[in-house]
């Protein structure tokens, strides 16, 4: 045998390799038709070879929780009548009642002034270019 190139040393390498792959393969070929051949023979059920995974088993839990202490059973709720409603007591006026307006227009509306935003219909005159002095409450 002469001096192999490096393409030939690889295709040998490839061909070594293999070989024991196809033995393995022809072998386990064989091994599986002889078990067959005695499965069938002697009938055998793949529970009698331990084929069946065994259940895991069941490993108790740690309770959540403390387990219930007995006590007194509960008396029945007593339903009793429901007292007639009292009359609403008199509330005092809010804020905005007790504040003296200090605007006023013909539909009867009122701006006590300076707190919170304006009203809508004090922004239209505004916004229409009317003077708001003319809609001032005089004091009293």
């Amino acid at each position: 045998m002469g001096k192999l190139n490096l393409a030939e040393l690889d295709c040998l390498i490839d061909y070594l390799t293999q070989l024991p792959a196809e033995q393995a393969v022809r072998e386990k070929s064989q091994v599986i038709a002889e078990l067959r051949r005695t499965i069938a023979q002697y009938h055998l059920t793949p529970d009698e070879l331990g084929l069946r995974p065994e259940p895991e088993p069941v490993t108790p839990r740690a309770p959540d929780r403390a387990p219930a202490v007995e006590t007194a059973p509960r008396p029945a709720l007593v339903l009793l009548p429901t007292p007639a409603p009292a009359v609403a007591a008199a509330r005092p006026p809010a804020a905005r009642d007790r504040l003296t307006p200090r605007s006023r227009d013909e539909a009867g509306n009122v701006w006590h002034g300076g707190r919170g935003r304006c009203p809508a219909w004090v922004r239209r005159l505004v916004a229409a270019g009317d003077d708001l002095e003319r809609y001032r409450v005089p004091a009293a």
